[in-house]
């Protein structure tokens, strides 16, 4: 049996060529896969080699015989040099080129060149030596260790060299008679070992693309932790950032409204001087409201928003938001209704303040730009998706061609033009409080086209009535916070006088500490023991939370003294820090009075329960 050596090396070229072309094609594509450029200029160096043998006793043996190998070894040299760089090991330029060296000084002796079986030996040997080293690339391999190409690949590889190793011995074993300058014809095994060969070569090119193609996978899922990873860090150093802006806006905010709540409620002052301080007050919340709005859209976006799911009574809820509103509304000329659908629930599972966070938004945005005369409808009903609030005004609208920017950040269409106060943070932070809980917002026109009407779609399961509190117990929490002894722990002493101006106001008797170890001497020196401790929490040395423990550890009736945290700290994992730590009740900074009359009302009602027999 024989076989025609031009026919095999011509299949060979055309292989080689095409798959060599297929893998630059890729890394054209793809730059950073370096192997690909090696081994696909190796495979159109074994094309050409393939042409050059395949011209054996036509063209001259230099070009037949000495160049054709040189090619074909500097070809498997660039393979074993692919392989490294799929391993992310830099190319050595003397291994590439080692093969072809060792063939071109054998070519030198003449015995060598005129003896075909150590001629095929020796290429035979480099070919397989090379094949050896690039599947050993593979196998100590760390960057593609965990690629399912990469045995399969080797294994080839080592598959690839066996058979070249083979060709020697086959014509030893099978000698064949004839010019030593040209290829035999009428060896099977040398054919079949041949043809072997090519058919391993081109399951070798496809599993070294399958390779290519998951290492680029992988670099892309490494490349997308890194930026999953950058975004966790510049997240972290946005909350950071939030914490302490939160902290210092809320302390200095603190001082200003806090003496203005105090001059508002001065008798000694005049009218007018009554006006100025109410006007101060106004600015004052209006400030504060801005702030929260700022630090609640950076918190949705830092994605630390945290929700309080809890049942919540529907109607309750939406009276008294349509109360919030009513007074500004009558400032306006505006009329509030209120229409509720028959199948609305009685109680939902909600987090209340966000709830109504969000329809105080969408209402006092239709106050804004309602017109004197106009009506304002809030309307609740049930829908597929669960409920659906809209708030439904008869101003001018938003044209068609701004309306896709109505819930973006700081955008305030018309704002400048109607005279009216704000960031344009509203329905930027409604749309981002939706979302997180699981709804959205939407808006289209009023009824016959005229007006807005603003929707928000909230996934809210039915939830039993809470039990609401009786009026017994809300009389007996505000005799409770009359006429008490309070130690106010502040380290920054214009937070005590704002404390001290409000308490006094109210009736009741202050003491002041500007330190944890102070207010703790206060309570280890006996009667008369504080009735309730106002305690900041962001304090030098000491803070409040370890200042509330070792209160705590006191013995007696002074580790139960009712202790609130007011601090500037209001972020949900700071409120629940204060309480793990002991304390009794929050009230975030700037203070309001009502706010912290409430709380020290509900923490001695608290109190007084726990020790009722």
């Amino acid at each position: 049996m024989s076989f025609d050596p031009s026919t095999t090396f011509l299949i060979t070229c055309f292989l080689a060529l095409m798959l060599g072309a297929l893998q630059l094609w890729m890394w054209l594509q793809d730059r950073k896969q370096y192997a690909l450029a090696s081994i696909g200029s190796a495979f159109l160096l074994g094309g050409i080699a393939s042409i050059l043998v395949s011209l054996r006793g036509v063209a001259a043996d230099f070009v037949s015989i000495d160049l054709a190998n040189t090619v074909f070894a500097i070809g498997y040299g660039l393979i074993w040099t692919g392989m490294r760089q799929f391993e992310q090991r830099r190319p050595l330029p003397i291994g590439i080129v080692a093969g072809a060296a060792v063939w071109l000084l054998a070519c030198q002796v003449p015995a060598f060149y005129g003896n075909l079986t150590a001629r095929v030996a020796l290429m035979s040997t480099i070919i397989a030596s090379y094949c050896v080293a690039a599947a050993l690339e593979l196998l100590r391999g760390k960057v593609s260790r965990h690629l399912p190409s990469r045995l399969p690949l080797a294994w080839l590889l080592l598959i690839n060299a066996c058979l070249h190793a083979a060709r020697a011995p086959l014509l030893v074993l099978t000698p064949v008679p004839g010019d030593a300058r040209l290829l035999p014809t009428s060896s099977a095994w040398f054919g079949f070992v041949s043809m072997s060969a090519i058919i391993v070569i081109v399951g070798v090119s496809v599993f070294l693309i399958s390779l290519a193609k998951e290492l680029a996978e992988q670099r892309s899922i490494a490349a997308l932790a890194a930026a999953r990873d950058a975004s966790d860090r510049a997240n972290e150093e946005k909350s950071r950032f939030l914490a302490r802006m939160s902290h210092e806006l809320r302390t200095l905010l603190n001082s200003v409204l806090g003496m203005a709540q105090s001059l508002a409620r001065d008798p000694g002052l005049s009218p007018a001087q009554h006006e100025r301080a109410a006007t101060l007050e106004r600015a004052g919340r209006h400030l504060t409201a801005i702030v929260n709005d700022v630090l609640d859209l950076g918190r949705v976006e830092a994605g630390r928003l945290e929700l309080a799911p809890r049942a919540v009574d529907l109607r309750g809820l939406l009276d008294e938001v349509i109360d919030f509103n009513r007074s500004a509304a009558e400032e306006e000329g505006v009329a509030l209704d209120l229409r509720l659908h028959a199948a609305l629930p009685l109680a939902v599972l909600a987090d209340p303040v966000r709830l109504r966070q969000i329809l105080l938004n969408l209402l006092g945005n239709a106050v804004k730009f309602t017109p004197a005369g106009g009506q304002i409808v809030l309307a609740a009903q049930p829908v597929p998706a669960g409920l659906e609030f809209a708030v439904t005004d008869d101003g001018p609208g938003v044209p068609a061609d701004q309306r896709e920017r109505l819930f973006r950040d700081y955008e305030r269409m018309g704002a400048d033009a109607a005279g009216t106060a704000g960031t344009g943070l509203g329905l930027a932070i409604t749309a981002a409080l939706a979302r997180a809980m699981g709804g959205g917002v939407a808006y289209a026109p009023g009824p016959d086209g005229r007006g807005s009407r603003f929707s928000a779609t909230l996934p809210l399961p039915e939830a039993p009535l809470p039990v609401a509190a009786t009026p017994r117990a809300e009389t007996e929490a505000a005799r409770l916070a009359q006429g008490l002894r309070i130690l106010v722990v502040d380290d920054i002493a214009a937070n005590r006088m704002v404390a001290e101006a409000l308490l006094t106001q109210a009736g009741h008797q202050v003491q002041s500490s500007a330190d944890g170890p102070s207010a703790i001497a206060v309570l280890e020196g006996g009667m008369p023991l504080p009735d309730a401790v106002l305690m900041d929490v962001h304090m030098p040395g000491m803070d409040g939370l370890e200042a509330t423990a070792r209160i705590r550890a006191l013995p007696g009736a002074a580790g139960r003294v009712p202790v609130i945290a007011v601090t500037a700290e209001a972020a949900p994992e700071e409120v629940r820090a204060c309480l793990e730590a002991g304390m009794d009740g929050h009230v975030a900074k700037p203070i309001d009075s009502a706010a912290l009359l409430a709380a020290i009302g509900e923490a001695q009602r608290r109190r007084a329960a726990a020790v009722a027999p």
